[in-house]
């Protein structure tokens, strides 16, 4: 198979890959009267029966709305929502997943300082098992008195642990 073979058999694959992204237009006429086209559906305020072509299942819109109406019992589609309001919706949303994100990390900060004290109770508590001299921060040697409270201390710890 020759280069140029190649080329064409590539340039025909890609042309039927972008086939049904040509297929997933809007086309609907505006206000003042002049057709639009576009990836992107019209605005709220562009009548079902103005638009001419769009993606969806059912070809024409006016036959669209003439189902709902029949199917619903309504006279009229209900009103499309403005862009405020989706974008007002798209914000809610993306406040959301950011509050539920930094929960999440919050409570994994949370989990790994639990463990940090929960481990280092444990060393304090194998140190005191060992029956060694232990000295405090002041390099003074550790008292009895002082191992007890040391032993109570990781105790309480460890009992927050498991």
């Amino acid at each position: 198979m020759t280069t140029r073979t190649k080329c064409q058999l590539l340039a025909g694959l890609a042309m039927l890959l972008m086939a049904p992204m040509a297929q997933a237009q809007y086309v609907w006429v505006d206000a003042k009267g002049v057709k639009q086209f576009s990836d992107r559906a019209p605005p709220g305020s562009v009548p079902l029966k103005r638009i001419l072509k769009s993606p969806a299942r059912l070809k024409n819109p006016v036959d669209a709305e003439a189902s709902i109406g029949a199917t619903t019992g309504l006279a009229k589609a209900p009103p499309a929502t403005t862009w405020v309001e989706r974008e007002a919706d798209h914000r809610k949303i993306q406040t959301d997943k950011d509050n539920a994100g930094v929960k999440v990390a919050q409570a994994s900060a949370d989990e790994a300082q639990r463990q940090a004290r929960c481990n280092s109770a444990r060393s304090v508590k194998a140190q005191l098992a060992t029956g060694r001299r232990l000295r405090n921060d002041d390099r003074s040697t550790m008292d009895e008195d002082q191992k007890a409270e040391q032993s109570a201390l990781a105790d309480t710890i460890l009992s927050q642990c498991n």
